[in-house]
């Protein structure tokens, strides 16, 4: 709604005497679009992995239409990107398990038929360092001829990578010694199994 005192209804009468005609228009004020925040920038941080949330408000009469940018690029939306708009003017931007190269300015333009207006986001990607969460026994005895297994756990985000070594080298998986790595959710364990222990091994 508009309190402007213009708005209403108008009519014009043309008359020459012999006849006359009228016409009505109604008149419209319209309001350019307004951010409804302290400042149109912020900035914001996600980490890799878990889902983000992005909204602005806007208010405008005609009510503003909302499109979202990625560093100056139009921002299509899929199963990742979602875009939400609410009846009093905001919109979210829904971003599921973010990623590194989700990091850059999200920009909201709002615009209707008497202007536009731009609210910025500055969206951070973080991660999780690695850490141990168990330690490997200072000695382990095995039997030659045997199969020897060491375990690790480790949690991070990304999921940590993990390199075993014997002294400064490392080891290089082949037919005897073999290494896995956690692949379902919710695993973090690392295994180094060596098969058919041999002498030198040891180390």
């Amino acid at each position: 709604k508009c309190d402007h005192p213009d708005v209403g209804t108008y009519r014009v009468v043309v008359d020459n005497g012999v006849d006359h005609t009228e016409q009505t228009a109604k008149l419209n004020v319209g309001v350019k679009p307004k951010v409804e925040a302290a400042k149109p920038a912020n900035e914001q941080s996600a980490v890799i992995g878990q889902d983000t949330q992005i909204s602005w408000k806007f208010s405008g009469v005609e009510k503003p239409q909302v499109t979202w940018l990625f560093n100056g690029q139009p921002l299509p939306t899929n199963e990742r990107f979602q875009i939400t708009e609410t009846d009093d003017g905001t919109s979210t931007l829904s971003i599921r398990h973010a990623e590194l190269t989700d990091k850059g300015i999200y920009t909201a333009k709002a615009t209707n038929a008497v202007g536009e207006v731009e609210a910025k986001t500055t969206l951070n990607i973080a991660g999780v360092k690695p850490v141990l969460t168990n330690d490997l026994e200072a000695t382990a005895l095995a039997t030659k001829g045997e199969t020897m297994t060491i375990k690790l756990s480790a949690t991070g985000i990304p999921k940590p990578e993990v390199v075993w070594t014997r002294g400064n080298d490392d080891l290089v998986p082949n037919d005897r010694i073999q290494v896995t790595a956690p692949t379902t959710e919710g695993d973090d364990t690392y295994t180094l199994t060596i098969l058919n222990v041999r002498p030198e091994d040891q180390g």
